[in-house]
């Protein structure tokens, strides 16, 4: 009651000091009641992840726009949407009636400049040139002739020389001799013989031009070696005999004859190749001779209209080919904005070719973030045309040098996609990055870890049981940031302590 005829009263000085001191106290309350919410976290071990989250498009690997170089109507489309091409097929083509004129007349006087080349060249002896290389090949045949037939008389006499009259020469203990017979078709030398016996009756080794083994038959001649010999032993010979016969038989009545004869063959031989080959010789210089009747300003001069008949050809050829549209790759036809007799425009897109088999993501990454995206992470994509489905992909490149929109820095990077299924060129792909992926280590949120002059540090809760906590400043070390701002603890911590942490207040 007194409080309240004191507000009532006349006087209003009471009045404003009351409210002033009102004032005061509430103040006092309200800047007391300001207390900070301190935060325990525990110190776990867990897998920490770090992304890199980009907004990026489906690209094909093919994409391109194709147009007409030249203006003109439209004669033909070839191809229609959805279509697969092979590089090199003609996709649509224009009015070319004159193009065509222009490169048969071209192909006409090119054949037209040739046969002028090809006349200077003959000259006015056609026919003696023709001769000339008849009689040349016919030499030619002659030699190839002359030299097989010559090899073959002095190889048959070579044969005859070594093979006539060989004798095995005896030594040991029997004056018996083998003999000897057949054509022999190797190089000089000798066989050596040593006869033996065994349990299924007797055998020859031999040695010396080659070496082998075989019977020592005394009925039927047996092979002496590969090499056109056969041997066969007269009876009552002695164990361990050894014999030679030398090739060829110097000592032998034909030797001399024999030698004679064949060295005949090989002067014969050498004789006859040498006229065939001299013979050729003088053929071919005749033909030259009738080749060289022509004069070098004239050949020069018809050459010269020759290549440039080949230029016309080629560049009626080129104006031809502007007006056909060709697949320059292989792809699928995505667009077709062209019909038949409409004009079309120089370099305006009439058709969009891509490769939608082989689509790959782009995106652009901001300098901050481009040193932590390497070759081989994996990448996680949703798309818009398809929400709530996550797909896969891994980036195949990054590179080297930024793109400046004059805002911001930005590396463009690709990323393979593992499933091209309805995917679409031009979609668009929200892509994470996983840059970083560690198992099993130890992380705190970021936002505990304090720094200072002296490093970084943690307020570690010594009895996390007590009623009033008591803190510890504690080093630490920490590795790599990740999603959630989770950051990996590598030193100073173990799993399971907790540590205070006080948000700061203004």
């Amino acid at each position: 009651q007194k409080v309240k005829n004191l507000w009532t009263g006349d006087s209003t000085r009471p009045k404003v000091f009351y409210v002033f001191i009102l004032a005061i106290i509430l103040l006092i309350i309200l800047k007391g009641g300001k207390t900070s919410t301190s935060v325990v976290e525990t110190v776990k071990r867990q897998t920490i992840t770090r992304t890199v989250v980009a907004s990026g498009k489906v690209v094909s690997s093919t994409d391109l726009s194709l147009g007409f170089e030249v203006s003109d109507v439209v004669r033909r489309v070839d191809v229609a949407v959805g279509d697969k091409v092979k590089k090199g097929a003609i996709l649509a083509s224009l009015s070319s009636g004159e193009e065509r004129a222009a490169a048969t007349s071209a192909k006409g006087a090119l054949l037209s400049a040739e046969a002028k080349y090809k006349k200077v060249l003959e000259g006015s002896s056609n026919e003696e040139i023709a001769l000339a290389q008849v009689n040349l090949d016919n030499a030619k045949k002659d030699l190839e002739n002359i030299t097989k037939v010559q090899n073959g008389l002095v190889e048959s006499a070579r044969r005859k020389l070594n093979s006539e009259g060989l004798v095995a020469s005896t030594s040991g203990y029997t004056t018996s001799s083998p003999v000897i017979s057949g054509t022999y078709t190797g190089s000089e030398g000798a066989y050596q013989l040593t006869l033996y016996y065994s349990g299924d009756g007797g055998y020859v080794s031999f040695s010396g031009v080659e070496s082998g083994t075989t019977k020592a038959s005394t009925t039927v001649s047996q092979p002496l070696g590969t090499k056109g010999l056969s041997v066969i032993f007269p009876n009552g010979i002695s164990q361990s005999a050894t014999w030679t016969i030398s090739i060829p038989n110097t000592t032998g009545a034909s030797y001399t004859t024999n030698l004679n004869a064949y060295e005949s063959s090989q002067n014969t031989r050498d004789s006859a190749i040498s006229s065939a080959e001299n013979l050729v010789l003088q053929r071919q210089a005749e033909l030259n001779l009738k080749r060289a009747t022509a004069r070098q300003p004239d050949v020069d001069s018809a050459l010269a209209d020759v290549i440039t008949a080949q230029a016309g050809v080629e560049s009626a050829n080129a104006k031809l080919e502007k007006k056909v549209l060709r697949a320059p790759a292989e792809g699928t036809i995505t667009k077709v904005d062209i019909k038949v007799g409409e004009i079309v425009t120089p370099q305006k897109e009439v058709v969009v070719l891509q490769d939608v088999a082989n689509l790959y993501l782009e995106a652009n990454i901001g300098e901050g973030n481009i040193s932590t995206i390497s070759l081989g992470q994996s990448v996680t994509v949703s798309y818009d045309a398809f929400p709530g489905q996550k797909y896969a992909a891994s980036v195949s490149s990054v590179d080297p040098s930024a793109r400046e929109n004059g805002i911001s820095i930005n590396y463009k990077i690709k990323a393979l996609i593992s499933d091209v299924a309805d995917i679409r060129p031009g979609m668009t792909a929200n892509m994470a990055v996983v840059t970083a992926e560690i198992p099993d280590v130890l992380v705190l949120p970021g936002r505990v870890v304090q720094s200072s002059d002296e490093g970084q540090f943690v307020d570690l809760i010594l009895d996390p049981g007590a009623r009033k906590q008591k803190t510890v400043r504690t080093a630490d070390t920490t590795g790599v940031k990740g999603d959630g701002d989770l950051v990996e603890i590598k030193s100073g911590l173990y799993e399971g302590q907790s540590v205070l942490w006080t948000p700061k207040t203004n």
